[in-house]
């Protein structure tokens, strides 16, 4: 699980927040008809999208791949390469928004999520 302590914002707010603006996804009304964008999504957006629709894929691959297997060990390492796709791909929305916060010139929004990625990853090294 990834965890970056240091954001002000708890990461699943911030995730669930993002998920809404990229689909333009957000309940309206009673009926909960779904919001639709008025607009192309952003460069940075559409990049994130691009980034998150490959990693479906390959999730989607090695889901298909579990199918029918008994191999208990075989089963595990699927899992888990499962779980770091999903996690490398929370790494690379984070480092896109760390990207274009640098090229708008926000460098200590951009140094402050880069060093939560850092602290998030020795911390996953170290087993905690």
């Amino acid at each position: 699980m990834i965890r970056f302590p240091n954001l002000r914002i708890p990461f699943g707010l911030l995730l669930l927040g993002l998920v809404l603006i990229l689909t333009g996804a957000a309940p309206v009304g009673d009926d909960h008809q779904v919001a639709k964008p008025a607009e192309a999504a952003s460069p940075m957006v559409q990049e994130i999208l691009d980034s998150h629709a490959a990693s479906r894929v390959r999730v989607a691959e090695l889901t298909s791949g579990l199918a029918g297997l008994i191999d208990q060990s075989e089963i595990l390492r699927i899992e888990r390469e499962i779980e770091q796709v999903k996690v490398d791909a929370q790494i690379e929305m984070i480092r896109i928004q760390v990207r274009y916060a640098r090229e708008r010139g926000d460098t200590e929004m951009a140094d402050r999520m880069e060093a939560d990625i850092a602290a998030d990853s020795s911390n996953n090294n170290t087993g905690q």
